[in-house]
């Protein structure tokens, strides 16, 4: 675990340095991704202390392939994918 945590510091560390030097950069834009991060964070730091895991976990699943399915356009095969990935979670 303890690695795990270190390579994604790294990781942040990198992408705060390139974001920093850039020149491409838009502030606007830093400081709603900046506080949805903090927010995101936060929230489900609290959902994680006072849900079930599983049903935490099948929440985040969902959501992440409504949003995606939302954005490549591909909403014939969602309810399928859905339960799958439920099942897997649930297991």
């Amino acid at each position: 675990m303890a690695t795990k945590n270190l390579l994604a510091a790294v990781m942040n560390a990198a992408a705060i340095l390139i974001f920093a030097f850039s020149r491409d950069v838009a502030g606007k834009q830093v400081v709603a991704l900046g506080a949805g991060a903090i927010v995101g964070g936060q929230v489900g730091a609290y959902a994680f202390q006072r849900v079930n895991e599983k049903v935490l976990q099948v929440c985040i699943t969902l959501f992440g392939l409504d949003w995606r399915s939302a954005y490549s356009g591909t909403h014939t095969r969602l309810a399928a994918v859905l339960a799958e990935q439920a099942y897997f979670v649930l297991r």
